[in-house]
């Protein structure tokens, strides 16, 4: 039994009416504001970012201003910054901030003696800015004035072309025509399509259609051809125009064909400049069947000249009121970006009998055009500070001020300003309220992903096509998840305990996400993050990843956007920071990456921000953001963008992860030291302000810190370094200052440790350092290893710690990792010690010992034969309940359909147990189905397959049932022989000679040669310690 595509996607039949209307489907606008004089009103410009730190920077704009005189069509182009949409600039030529905004001013002047209705305007940046927008352009010296606001980013050059015409473009349709059918079948090239299948040619002509010249058409199966293009994917199941098919499309007959009958034939006639080529569909209907008489005879007919006619021959299939003379099929016309449609019908029976014809004439119309060329200059300061944070000391009583340094490097291409404020020392921030992100408003600009390109972690996953070029990565196990607080690699906590620490998530991962690296070059993934109290700033971010291809690190970049997009989504970049991360490798022991993003110097004085990754799928394969599916939490607001080569676009992520609740993405909020400058009155800084000239040497500010009348103690502030570069608007340096004696006091814990290992085996645990001294103090260690005195100190193979040195402040203990290694060790018992050597006066050297316990391998007990141990089952998901549709994948096992390429054979038809079960069986035709589970097999006694079979069709031919470990088949039923089962019968395959704890794939492989269906089900696939199945 195959799938019956009108039982999964029924199609409904709808009396429509014969349709012959061009449909204006709207007018695609660029983002930026944008108004219209002398012909339409269109959106105001839109209102400047908030206050929040935005990128600053310097860039050029030169125009080259207008089109070439003489011309009857001529595009003038003013430009002005901050512009408002009112006036249009004169000027060529001008400076603007990263940022900024300048207004496009586009003067369109008609010298024809035409009078224009109709305009689009394309840009080589920004793509369209609009298609055919209404614009009433007088001949004769008419005008028309269209402004646009641009937001200066990076060095490009901006090519704008206008296209004026006097008519929509369009095709009007005649099915009056005597039919003309050209019968090819004989003549013409068989493209021998699959089901569903399409094809790229390339004809000898270029055909112009709705106004776009090219040789390339794709040929589906399913009565479309896509213009202009050489791959495609027209769905089986048709939906009225406009439909999504990868480019424009021609659809004489768009039905579900079925292909083992008749072929799709086509063939070029007559000579140049009068030469037609024909395409031709000479197919049975898919729910139909293969009757020779039921098979459509329908082709489209295209000119040289840019003619093109529909051609009728036979178009019943045998079943009158179901799909026969186009009850079920789509007839029309529509252009690349479906702004343009001609729909003749749509699931309506045709208004002549077979045969017919439809005539399209193309409307006529006047068109001109005009092109000016405008470029962007993009440069920006580059700041660099140093020290990042000032450490001074003074004598206690002292009345001598201690000064230090401070460097302000620029090592970009514009000048660097900057100017010094102080500012009191960073506070902690209160707790975070729960976050309850809103996201009732979604973005007015509507994102259409193509392509369904989502991949599981452990198999493909088949889901809706309109998912895009999302990418997800399902890590559910079998196994029961670990939640805990995880230690990240640099050692910073990012657990939900932590000071300022906002947490969408609810500690466990169920997915994760990225883009199709085939056709993603930039993926971003974003949670929206509001802070509990305002002036605000976030300092450091957690993010965790995972991977199904191995992979150990990623190279990402932690990005940060303003709430000023459309809807309260993700608009301005604030700033970004490049690393590299830890990949986790397991679902239960997730590794967070800390980033501190302090340097960004964010300053959020209302409302939210969004925070997360951006990663290039392409060089990052197989690694993803990790996310959380449970629903325990309220969604954190989210967007994701793909990036396919036309820059970032932003959607909600929910519209791509149907399941997603949160990203693991962490962020710690705090009241910014420099969100609000105050005097500090021990430190100055000399001087406050100036300026780095490009390639020029850095400034030196001194800062002074006066101890005079300061009692001891620990005293922090921040200087806070403003400056015109766009990525670092604030830098802040703190500055601890202490003042009389501070003294720090090491503890550790454990004050030792004790290991035992087998030979060739490694452990490791943690040893914490605390400094209990004085605040302000800083506790500095250095660790080596020694066999028996630390004065004394010796490598010790089998011991290390990592790191080895390091400070300690108060309040903040440091983990250090203790490891040992067995490897090559004799049995016996090793004695060392970690020496830690510290500026604590009272204990200048601290011994922890360690002690190490090496014993041979349990051989006598190595099967698990240590008392009772229960057996665990190895099939992961038995019953195939994780499929997530009918022929779609599932996450435990592989599967595959020779009938349809790219399905699986797990099905809801008919199951035992739960919903889904793995099918075999011939359709119209041979066919082979396998499924299959690489397994642990474990030693120690009786192991057996069970499963249980329902044979309800026996086809013709020969059928098997075949079942293989690792290759080698260790059963084979004749489906033929056996017959029809009453019921589900249980059948056992001895796997006792495979029972070695070692890994097996157990393949399912279901092989028909006949020519009739068959159907054999299988479910409830068990390995036990007993024969017959206790499911």
């Amino acid at each position: 039994m195959r799938k019956s595509k009108s039982l999964f996607s029924s199609k409904v039949t709808m009396a429509l009416g014969i349709a012959g209307l061009i449909g204006l489907q709207g007018l695609a606008l660029a983002a930026g504001g944008i108004h219209a004089k002398s012909g339409s009103q269109m959106p105001a410009p839109h209102a400047q970012p908030n206050g929040k730190s935005l990128r600053k920077g310097v860039v050029k704009v030169a125009a080259t201003g207008h089109s070439p005189e003489g011309s009857p069509f001529q595009l003038t182009v003013g430009l002005t910054p901050g512009g408002d949409g009112t006036t249009c600039g004169t000027d060529s030529s001008v400076v603007v901030n990263v940022g900024d905004t300048i207004d496009f001013c586009y003067t369109v002047t008609n010298d024809s003696t035409t009078a224009m209705a109709y305009s689009t305007l394309v840009d080589s940046v920004d793509g369209p800015i609009f298609t055919n927008m209404p614009t009433a352009i007088p001949a004769g010296g008419g005008t028309f004035v269209f402004h646009r606001s641009v937001t200066a980013t990076v060095s490009n050059t901006y090519s704008g072309t206008w296209t004026s015409r006097d008519l929509l473009p369009g095709y009007t349709p005649d099915d009056t025509v005597a039919a003309a059918f050209v019968d090819i079948t004989s003549t013409g090239t068989g493209l021998g399509l699959a089901d569903d299948g399409e094809v790229g040619i390339t004809i000898p002509f270029s055909f112009s259609f709705y106004g776009v010249p090219s040789n390339q058409l794709c040929i589906a199966n399913n009565g479309v051809i896509v213009f202009g293009v050489s791959t495609c994917d027209v769905a089986f199941s048709n939906t009225a125009l406009p439909g999504t098919f990868g480019g424009a499309a021609i659809a004489p007959f768009w039905d579900d064909f079925y292909q083992p009958s008749g072929n799709v034939y086509w063939a070029v006639q007559g000579t140049s400049p009068n030469r037609t080529v024909i395409i031709e569909w000479d197919r049975a209907h898919y729910n139909v069947g293969a009757e020779t008489s039921g098979r459509a005879q329908v082709e489209a007919i295209l000119g040289e000249d840019g003619s093109i006619s529909f051609q009728y021959q036979n178009t019943a299939f045998g079943t009158p009121s179901s799909f026969d003379h186009g009850i079920s099929a789509t007839i029309g016309l529509q252009n690349a970006d479906a702004s343009l449609v001609n729909q003749y019908s749509f699931n309506t029976v045709l208004p002549h009998p077979d045969p017919s014809s439809i005539v399209w004439t193309a409307g006529a119309a006047t068109v001109l055009t005009a092109t000016a060329g405008v470029s962007l200059d993009v440069g920006a300061p580059v700041i660099g500070v140093t020290p990042t944070e000032i450490t001074a000391d003074a004598p206690s009583g002292s009345s001598t001020p201690v000064t230090q340094n401070l460097s302000i490097a620029n090592t970009g291409d514009r000048d660097l300003t900057w100017s010094i404020t102080e500012a009191a020392g960073d506070g902690a921030a209160p707790a975070p309220a729960p976050q309850v992100p809103s996201n009732a408003q979604k973005p007015d600009r509507v994102v259409t992903l193509t392509g369904a390109d989502r991949e599981d972690l452990y198999a493909q996953r088949k889901l809706a096509a309109s998912q895009g070029h999302a990418v997800q990565a399902d890590i559910r196990q079998g196994a029961p998840r670990v939640s805990r607080d995880v230690v990240t690699p640099s050692g910073v906590d990012c657990g939900p305990s932590v000071q300022g620490m906002i947490v969408h998530d609810d500690g466990t991962a169920e997915n994760g996400y990225s883009g199709n690296p085939g056709t993603v070059s930039s993926f971003i993934a974003v949670d929206r993050f509001t802070p509990s109290s305002y002036p605000a700033t976030f300092t450091t971010v957690c993010t965790s990843f995972v991977t199904n291809a191995g992979a150990t690190s990623v190279s990402y970049e932690v990005v940060v956007y303003d709430d000023d997009g459309a809807g309260g989504g993700p608009g301005t970049e604030l700033g970004a920071v490049a690393t590299t991360g830890t990949v986790s490798g397991a679902i239960g022991s997730l590794v967070f990456n800390s980033v501190d993003i302090s340097a960004l110097g964010l300053n959020i004085p209302s409302g939210s921000v969004y925070i997360g990754v951006r990663f290039n799928p392409q060089t990052q394969t197989g690694t993803y953001i990790a996310s959380d599916e449970s629903g325990t939490n309220p969604p954190a607001g989210g967007y994701v963008s793909f990036d396919t080569g036309s820059g970032p676009a932003f959607a909600p992520t929910a519209d791509s992860f149907e399941d997603y609740t949160a990203l693991f993405v962490r962020a710690i909020e705090g009241t910014s030291g420099c969100v609000e400058p105050q005097d500090v009155p021990w430190l100055s800084v000399a001087p406050a302000s100036g300026t780095v000239t490009t390639g020029a040497a850095p400034a030196t500010a001194v800062v002074t810190m006066d101890p005079s009348g300061l009692s001891d103690g620990l005293y922090t502030a921040n200087v806070c370094v403003a400056s015109n570069d766009p990525a670092h608007a604030m830098t802040p340096v703190p500055v601890s200052f202490t003042v009389g004696d501070v003294d720090p006091a090491a503890t550790v814990a454990p004050g030792s440790f004790m290991f035992s290992l087998e030979t060739n085996h490694t452990d490791s645990d943690t040893l914490t350092i605390t400094n209990s001294g004085d605040v302000g103090s800083h506790l500095t260690y250095t660790i080596t290893e020694a066999s028996g005195a630390c004065t004394t100190p010796s490598d010790q193979p089998w011991l290390s710690a990592s790191p080895t040195s390091g400070s300690v402040p108060v309040g903040t203990p440091a983990s250090v990792t203790v490891s040992v290694d067995s490897t090559g060790l004799a049995n016996g018992s090793y004695s060392g010690n970690l020496c830690l050597t510290t500026n604590d006066a009272a204990q200048p050297t601290i011994t922890v010992p360690v002690t190490l316990e090496v014993t041979p391998p349990d051989l006598i007990f190595r099967d698990g034969f240590d008392g009772a141990v229960e057996f665990t089952q190895p099939i992961q998901d038995p019953s195939f309940e994780e499929t997530t549709d009918d022929a779609s994948s599932n996450p435990y096992w592989d599967g595959s359909d020779s009938n349809a390429p790219g399905d699986t054979p797990f099905w809801s038809n008919l199951a035992r147990t739960g919903n889904f079960a793995a099918w075999g069986g011939g359709w119209r035709g041979p066919g082979t189905q396998e499924w299959s589970q690489t397994v642990t097999i474990a030693s120690g006694g009786p192991r057996w397959l069970n499963y249980w079979r329902n044979v309800t069709l026996a086809p013709n031919g020969t059928a098997t049932l075949a079942i293989a470990v690792d290759g080698t088949v260790v059963s084979t039923t004749d489906i033929v022989a056996n017959g029809t089962d009453a019921d589900w019968t249980n059948v056992s395959v001895d796997l006792g000679a495979y029972a070695d704890n070692g890994a097996h794939e157990v393949k399912f492989t279901y092989t028909a040669t006949g020519s009739e269906d068959g159907n054999c089900f299988v479910d409830d696939i068990t390995i036990d310690e007993q024969q017959g199945s206790t499911r």
